[in-house]
């Protein structure tokens, strides 16, 4: 697998393209969105354990740089509830990632649906904000420890026809998110149509290595990467 750090028109990212890459092929694309306070190198190890062969994967930079309480800085997608979160933060946010994903779609011509955005914590709440709206993009999303947008904020999003598949994984030691916040979100999706896939994990906030597994398995069953595609050598 080669790692390319890029400019995008709205945002940097880091690509990974698979072992033996053809730009002729039709590769899946998985989007991850890392969480606050860390940046576009965070997930990147992911991908190996994913797969290696078969997929496309992205990892852009959230835009908003943060000073941490450990003295270093860190990115994040928007600015942390109670810590001066305004509408415009979430507008203007939104707005870039939605650039971002024209960009990276159009760059490697992904055919529609042939994509999955996943994100955790913070980035999982951008998922959610950003995937919902997009079916024609992304056949399914996953949330992993994430933060959650109200179903209040999420109903504006949702569209007419809801085949979008949904992965929420919650860690039963998370000390960082409401378990009451993840279960709503996961009553709401599945009350208004949506097959959700929900687990908790021995974990905290993390995603451990049974996560993986699980995400990987959720990802072969409707988008598995080209090699596991019927015909592909």
């Amino acid at each position: 697998m080669e790692i390319f750090e890029e400019i995008g028109d709205s945002l940097r990212y880091l690509t990974v393209l698979p072992n033996d890459y053809r730009a002729e092929r039709d590769y899946p694309l998985l989007i991850f969105l890392h969480g606050f306070g860390a940046n576009m190198g965070d997930l990147v190890p992911l991908a190996s354990s994913i797969d290696q062969n078969g997929y496309i994967y992205v990892f852009p930079n959230a835009p908003m740089g943060f000073q941490m309480g450990t003295g270093e800085s860190g990115f994040g997608w928007l600015p942390p509830v109670g810590m001066g979160r305004e509408p415009e933060h979430v507008i203007r946010s939104t707005d870039m990632v939605e650039k971002f994903f024209v960009e990276i779609i159009e760059k490697f011509h992904t055919l529609s649906g042939n994509a999955a955005l996943i994100g955790f914590s913070q980035g999982g709440e951008m998922a959610y904000r950003c995937g919902l709206s997009n079916p024609e993009r992304f056949s399914g999303l996953a949330a992993l420890c994430s933060t959650n947008p109200t179903p209040e904020e999420l109903t504006p999003l949702l569209p007419a026809i809801r085949k979008q598949l949904i992965f929420i994984a919650e860690g039963f030691e998370d000390p960082m998110i409401a378990p009451e916040r993840i279960q709503q979100t996961k009553v709401f999706l599945e009350e208004v149509g949506y097959d959700v896939f929900y687990k908790g994990y021995d974990m905290g906030h993390e995603i451990s290595p049974a996560v993986l597994k699980d995400l990987a398995a959720w990802l072969n069953d409707f988008l598995p990467p080209l090699s596991l595609q019927a015909g592909e050598n």
